[in-house]
């Protein structure tokens, strides 16, 4: 059987992969991590908007974004926060612009914006692939739920749009279209760009609400004192909030992807895939060892370049630096000590 699935976000554009038929993932064998299930409709290609669609979309983009944590980490993903094998995942849990990870569940939300225009939080792989992203840093780094530290919260924001990147770039089709729209990543593309539909959806139902626009990983904000933010803002706008401000961070992350590719001997998708799960190695280790201060990027930087100098003997250190150079944040030569 096959199914209907958006590799990425419902009004990613005209230059992302569209709608397609694919077969279903398998479910994990024994002894990993998985997702449970509330009446799953039966398999079937099925159309945007409704409730089998709805159940497949998600379920595919969840295991995807499991499937590009395990392909960055070279490990299985045996359990989740609290020793548990299985998470509860809920394609559509009632009307809000909304979709969250709260550990007891993963949960999606829909509400129609107009008239006859419904946006369902779970059609989108950005989405699901973010609060499963919340859900797999919480596998691993539990105590950073309760720091109230903004840029640990942030920086959880920004793992989850990361990951997003990360399971985008698992998908063949996905990097040659990037590659054909955006060749050096150095320009808005319909991967770097988070969670379009949701973002029109607030817009339309709050106009000039800050996430109207979609956050983008690729961007110039540069590190500031949270607190020295404004506390509201336009559309697009930098403010001290979780979400906006993991632009930051997720801009660092962008930039050694792009980084990493450009000094790849031969372009092309195999070589962004390598770069991405290099990357993603990176952050991931990064993310296990970083140590809990209020500086809490910085902290994760220099982790990185610590995973590096044992992972790869040091190579990438001058592109961790400079990634992270670009959004103000000076690692320093003297980090590794």
């Amino acid at each position: 059987m096959t199914i209907h699935f958006i590799p990425n976000d419902p009004r990613a554009g005209r230059a992302a992969p569209a709608l397609r038929r694919k077969t279903p993932r398998r479910e994990p064998p024994d002894g990993r991590a998985g997702f449970s299930y509330r009446k799953p409709p039966p398999e079937g290609v099925a159309e945007p908007g409704t409730p089998q669609f709805l159940f497949w979309q998600v379920r595919e983009a969840a295991l995807a974004a499991v499937r590009a944590w395990e392909a960055c980490t070279g490990q299985p993903h045996l359990q989740w926060q609290g020793r548990r094998q299985r998470l509860p995942l809920l394609p559509d849990t009632g009307e809000d612009l909304n979709a969250f990870y709260d550990r007891a569940t993963v949960s999606f939300f829909h509400q129609e914006v107009a008239p006859g225009r419904v946006v369902y939080a779970g059609a989108s792989t950005d989405v699901v692939a973010h609060e499963v992203g919340h859900g797999l840093l919480d596998s691993v780094r539990a105590d950073l739920w309760d720091v109230t530290f903004l840029e640990a919260g942030a920086f959880h924001e920004a793992f989850g749009d990361c990951l997003g990147i990360l399971t985008a770039l698992e998908d063949k089709g996905t990097r040659e279209a990037l590659l054909a729209q955006a060749p050096t990543l150095r320009k808005r593309n319909f991967v770097e760009s988070f969670a379009e539909e949701l973002a029109w959806g607030i817009g339309t139902a709050i106009p000039g609400h800050n996430a109207a626009e979609p956050r983008h990983a690729f961007n110039r904000y540069r590190f500031q004192v949270p607190s020295s933010l404004p506390s509201d803002g336009g559309p697009g706008v930098l403010i001290n909030e979780v979400h906006s401000f993991a632009m930051v961070f997720t801009g660092c992350f962008w930039d050694l992807i792009a980084g990493l590719y450009a000094a790849a001997p031969t372009p092309g998708p195999q070589a962004l895939r390598t770069a991405a799960r290099r990357a993603g190695r990176l952050l991931i280790t990064g993310a296990r060892n970083a140590v809990v201060t209020p500086r809490f990027f910085l902290s994760v930087g220099r982790a990185m370049l610590q995973a590096d100098a044992t992972l790869h003997r040091g190579r990438d250190a001058e592109a961790i630096r400079a990634a992270f150079a670009r959004h103000g944040i000076a690692l320093g030569a003297a980090a590794l000590a």
